[in-house]
């Protein structure tokens, strides 16, 4: 689904944080504790025209935002108030010209062992850590993970 921004013009939010010692240790737990995330983050974005994607891996949150600056920065500070990440951080925010993740309310991924070529990449120096990359490559990773899920792009008008 499209959206128009409201009236400030297009903005895209990315920041990293990591889970916090409450949130579940067991995978099948996370899974659940992250899809309720994503539910709840639909509702809300669908009503705020915000897009994004929230990857989760080896503890660590990583999400992208699209939508209204204003409206990126009241969700962001609802999602700073989150008990169950800690340290959020803001790698950045600013205009884009188009939507990256124009018909995702939100939509969450976990890398697993099928993501092979990605965890790889991500595993050349070490453990991964969002505390490695700047701005620009936190969004080629996201976007390499939006191309896994084979999102088709918009139809020219």
């Amino acid at each position: 689904m499209a959206y128009a921004s409201s009236s400030n013009a297009l903005h895209r939010l990315i920041y990293f944080s990591t889970f916090s010692p409450t949130f579940p240790t067991e995978l099948a737990q996370q899974d659940d504790e992250i899809a309720n995330i994503v539910r709840v983050s639909i509702l809300n974005n669908s009503k705020s025209g915000l897009t994004g994607l929230l990857l989760a891996h080896q503890n660590w949150f990583l999400q992208v935002l699209e939508g209204s600056e204003d409206r990126l920065m009241t969700c962001y500070g609802v999602i700073v108030s989150d008990s169950r990440h800690i340290d959020p951080t803001l790698m950045g925010v600013g205009p884009t010209p188009k939507r990256n993740f124009y018909n995702w309310d939100m939509c969450s991924r976990r890398l697993s062992k099928a993501n092979d070529a990605i965890l790889e990449a991500l595993d050349v120096k070490g453990p991964f850590s969002p505390k490695t990359l700047n701005f620009e490559s936190a969004l080629k990773l996201l976007m390499a993970v939006r191309a896994i899920q084979s999102c088709p792009e918009p139809m020219a008008a």
